[in-house]
C-alpha cells in the first residue's frame, strides 16, 4: 500500500453485511481510503476472522472515527462479537465465554491488558452489582477508551455510586455518547451531591457540559427545576438553548412563561419553534398576541410550530387563527396545514366543509416561481380534510369529491377516500390499488380489465 491519510471509509462484517469465500468462517474487512499518485481509491486494508484481538482492536478503533456511518457499523460489530448467542463458525474463542468467571475472576479482569476483555469484566461488575468493583470502575470513567468509559458509568449506574466522579468526568468528556452515559449514571445515583452538581454545572465555561447538565436536569424527576433552566434560554450556545428549551417544554412549570415569551425575541431564530412549542404546552393565553403574526409565516417551521400551540391554548380566538392557513393557502406552509385542520376537528369548528371538499379534490396550492400551474396539497393535508368531513360533510360535499377528483390520486389517500364517501352518501366505496403489472406461470384466460376507476375508488354493487 502506498503511504499517505488515510481515514476509515467503510467497515463490512461478514455475516450480518458481506460474506467472503474464506473458508465457512464469517469475516471483517476494513476499506480505507488512500491517497496515491493518481488520487483517492478504496482499497482493503485488513481482513481477519470475527472474534479475534486484531479485529477487536480495529472495530475498537473505529468507534473514534469522525464519520458517523462508520462508528456505528463497528459499534453494531462489537454488540454482534459481546453477544454470548452468536459465534464463529470455526471455533469458539475461549477468552469470550466469561459465563464460568467467578467474582474474583471479573474482579481480575478489571486489569486486564485488552481492552474487550476489560469491557467484558465491566459488563459483568455492572450486572453482578460488585461493590467491590467501583475503585476500579471509577478510574476507568478517565480510560482513553471511551467504549471503556461508557460501559464503566453504565455499571456504576448499576451499582448506583460514583456521582462525584461523573460530575468531574463531565468537566473535560469530549464524547457525546460518553456524556449520555455519565448522565444515565447520575440519574441512578440520584443524591443531593448530584443534584447540586449539575445545578453548578450550568455555569461551566464548556457548551458541552452545560447541556449534558440540562439533560440530567430535565430527566431528575423535580418540576422546580424548570425554574433554574429558565437562564440557559439565553445561552451563547445554540444547543445549549435548544435543550434548554426542550427541558422546559417536558417540565411544563407555569412559572417559565414568562421567561419564554421574552425568548421569543432573545433566542436564536432555529430556536424559536421550540420556544412557541413550550408555550404551548404552558397553554398560554398571554403569547396569543405574538403567536397570531406567525400563524402564516413563510417560515414552515415556525408556522406549524405556531399552530401546534394554537390548537392546545383554550382561548375563543384560536379558532380564527387556525382557519388562516386554511383561507389563504401558501405553498410554504405544507406541514401547517393537517395540523391547523386537525385542530379545527378536534374543536368542533364547523363551517369549513366546501373548503375541505376543495383541499381533497382540487389543485388548491398556489405554483411557485417558474411551475406553469397550481397542485394538489400533501397527502396528510387531504386525509386531515377527509376526516374534517367525515365529522362535519353532507352528501353534496362527496359528490363534489367524485365529480372533480382526479383519475388517479395517490394510494394512501384512497382508504380513507372510500371510507369517508361510504359514509356520506351511505352508498359503500372500496379503494382500488395501483396495477403497473403481474407476472404468472399459469395465466386465466379471462379478460382482465387494468382501468382504474376515477379517484381511485369504486363503488361496490350489491353482486360483489
Amino acid at each position: 500500500m502506498k503511504t499517505g491519510r488515510r481515514c476509515l471509509g467503510r467497515l463490512l462484517i461478514g455475516g450480518t453485511a458481506s460474506r467472503h469465500d474464506w473458508g465457512s468462517a464469517p469475516v471483517a474487512v476494513a476499506i480505507w481510503l488512500s491517497a496515491t499518485s493518481v488520487g483517492w481509491a478504496w482499497q482493503p486494508l485488513i481482513v481477519h476472522p470475527v472474534k479475534d484481538e486484531a479485529t477487536l482492536a480495529m472495530l475498537r478503533m473505529a468507534t473514534g472515527e469522525r464519520d458517523r456511518v462508520v462508528r456505528e457499523m463497528a459499534e453494531e460489530a462489537l454488540a454482534l462479537i459481546a453477544d454470548p448467542n452468536v459465534t464463529n463458525r470455526v471455533s469458539r474463542l475461549p477468552a469470550l465465554d466469561h459465563a464460568g468467571w467467578s467474582d474474583a475472576d471479573v474482579l481480575r479482569h478489571l486489569n486486564a491488558d485488552e481492552a474487550w476483555q476489560r469491557e467484558i469484566a465491566v459488563r459483568e461488575a455492572g450486572r453482578r452489582k460488585l461493590p467491590d468493583a467501583e475503585p476500579a470502575l471509577v478510574a476507568l470513567l478517565e480510560h482513553s477508551d471511551e467504549r471503556l468509559r461508557r460501559a464503566a458509568a453504565a455499571a456504576l449506574g448499576q451499582l448506583r455510586r460514583g456521582g462525584a466522579a461523573a460530575l468531574r468526568r463531565l468537566e473535560v468528556e469530549p464524547s457525546r455518547r460518553a456524556r449520555e452515559a455519565l448522565v444515565g449514571l447520575l440519574l441512578a445515583v440520584r443524591d443531593e451531591a448530584s443534584r447540586e452538581g449539575l445545578v453548578n454545572l450550568l455555569r461551566h465555561p464548556r457548551w458541552e457540559t452545560r447541556e449534558a447538565a440540562v439533560w440530567a436536569l430535565r430527566d431528575w424527576g423535580e418540576r422546580e427545576l424548570a425554574l433554574v433552566l429558565t437562564r440557559l434560554l439565553r445561552d451563547r450556545h445554540l444547543s445549549v438553548q435548544t435543550v434548554a428549551t426542550e427541558a422546559l417544554t417536558h417540565l411544563r412549570h407555569p412559572g417559565t412563561e414568562r421567561a419564554l415569551l421574552d425568548a421569543l425575541d432573545q433566542v436564536d431564530p432555529a430556536v424559536q419553534p421550540a420556544v412557541v412549542r413550550a408555550l404551548g404546552e404552558l397553554r398560554s393565553v398571554t403569547a396569543i398576541p405574538r403567536l397570531a403574526e406567525w400563524v402564516t409565516s413563510t417560515n414552515n417551521a415556525l408556522a406549524t410550530a405556531t399552530v401546534e400551540a394554537l390548537g392546545k391554548i383554550p382561548d375563543q380566538r384560536v379558532p380564527a387563527l387556525l382557519k388562516r392557513p386554511i383561507e389563504q393557502i401558501s405553498n410554504q406552509q405544507f406541514t401547517v396545514r393537517p395540523v391547523a385542520i386537525r385542530y379545527l376537528r378536534e374543536r368542533g369548528v364547523s363551517g369549513l366543509e366546501k373548503r375541505m371538499a376543495q383541499i381533497v379534490a382540487d389543485r388548491v396550492v398556489p405554483p411557485p416561481p417558474l411551475i406553469p400551474e397550481p397542485g394538489y396539497d400533501t397527502v396528510e393535508a387531504r386525509q386531515e380534510a377527509l376526516r374534517y368531513l367525515q365529522r362535519f360533510g353532507q352528501r353534496e360535499h362527496a359528490e363534489y369529491i367524485l365529480g372533480r377528483m382526479e383519475a388517479q390520486p395517490p394510494p394512501a389517500l384512497r382508504p380513507l377516500l372510500a371510507e369517508t364517501i361510504s359514509q356520506l352518501t351511505g352508498q359503500r366505496y372500496e379503494p382500488v390499488p395501483d396495477e403497473d403489472y403481474r407476472r404468472y406461470f399459469v395465466e386465466s384466460l379471462t379478460v382482465w380489465d387494468r382501468t382504474v376507476p376515477r379517484g381511485g375508488i369504486r363503488l361496490v354493487t350489491a353482486q360483489e
